[in-house]
């Protein structure tokens, strides 16, 4: 049994190694933050099998943690469940740290575990997503069946935390640097539209004074003194 033991366990650290292999590798080769998470979230699936995952990045501008990626979930009822109540994620956010939770359904932390036996979720994970020492969300884990998560499965998932915040940072950078260049060329335009408005508008009455000028200066219409 040990042996047998040594040998699975030897196989679950091969298939980590793997997935962070792929996942660092395929995140540094794309500055989309959608693809970026889309990547994190199919790899996650290879190493945490029949589970649900969500990453959930912090909105400055509304105070409040949003959405930006989700693997199996059933979307329609979480989101309206999740607006009126606050869940587990909210407290990594909160701690920056990471939050095991063995039952979902009984723990007296869910707002609502009635959605959760609905969902057919049992245990959770949530690993605070830092990076830059800045944290930008969370990554959350739901399992199907009940599962104690060892603390090698944490430490693993804090270093696949890690490198995906550093590649969502990165990313957000990316994005606002692309929104400064959009609206610095927009800014172009409207100025040189402004600028061909302003010349055509004061070209006509300066042409017209210039005219007038010269036409007094030639004395057509009264003779003018020095």
């Amino acid at each position: 049994k040990a042996q047998q033991r040594a040998v699975t366990e030897r196989k679950i650290a091969e298939k980590r190694i793997h997935a962070l292999h792929e996942l660092n590798v395929a995140i540094t080769s794309t500055l989309e933050l959608q693809k970026v998470l889309d990547i994190l979230l199919e790899k996650i699936d290879i190493v945490l099998p029949h589970s649900a995952a969500r990453v959930r990045l912090f909105n400055k501008d509304s105070g409040l943690l949003e959405v930006a990626a989700s693997r199996n979930f059933e979307e329609a009822e979480w989101k309206q469940c999740w607006k009126e109540r606050p869940g587990p994620a909210e407290q990594v956010y909160a701690a920056k740290t990471p939050l095991a939770i063995l039952d979902v359904q009984t723990d007296p932390r869910i707002a609502d575990p009635d959605f959760l036996r609905r969902q057919g979720l049992v245990s959770y994970l949530g690993i605070p997503l830092t990076g830059k020492d800045e944290t930008l969300g969370v990554l959350s884990f739901y399992t199907k069946e009940k599962h104690q998560f060892s603390g090698g499965e944490v430490e693993f998932f804090q270093t696949l935390a890690g490198e995906a915040a550093v590649a969502i940072s990165n990313s957000q950078l990316y994005e606002r640097v692309k929104n400064l260049a959009d609206e610095l060329a927009a800014s172009n335009r409207v100025k040189d539209e402004f600028l061909s408005i302003m010349s055509h508008e004061l070209r006509t009455p300066i042409s017209l004074i210039m005219g007038y000028t010269a036409m007094l200066a030639d004395g057509a219409f009264v003779e003018t003194n020095p």
